[in-house]
């Protein structure tokens, strides 16, 4: 081992790796004439309103489905509190 060697290997090595894609010969000028840009900001703008939208419907359908859940809150609390205490396993809770 060389005289440096206690002071290599001490730490991980973190590194960024930034890639860019660059247009090559006609192809700006083809993004351009095409409106891709246009379209993308467009598109861009409906995702948000459309994951709005999403997302309400997501939440009216849980909001429905644990309205209709019934949950015996008693003997939930009994079993939580034996497997607390260590009186039943995973296995004895299972149904």
């Amino acid at each position: 081992m060389n005289e440096h060697g206690e002071f290599t290997r001490l730490y991980p090595i973190q590194k960024t790796l930034r890639f860019e894609l660059k247009p090559q010969g006609r192809t700006r000028e083809y993004l351009n004439s095409s409106n891709f840009f246009e379209e993308d900001r467009i598109r861009a703008e409906k995702y948000k309103i459309l994951k709005k939208v999403a997302d309400d419907y997501h939440k009216r359908y849980i909001d429905e489905c644990l309205s209709k859940l019934s949950l015996d809150w008693i003997l939930l609390k009994e079993v939580l509190e034996r497997y607390r205490d260590k009186k039943v396993g995973k296995k004895e809770l299972e149904m």
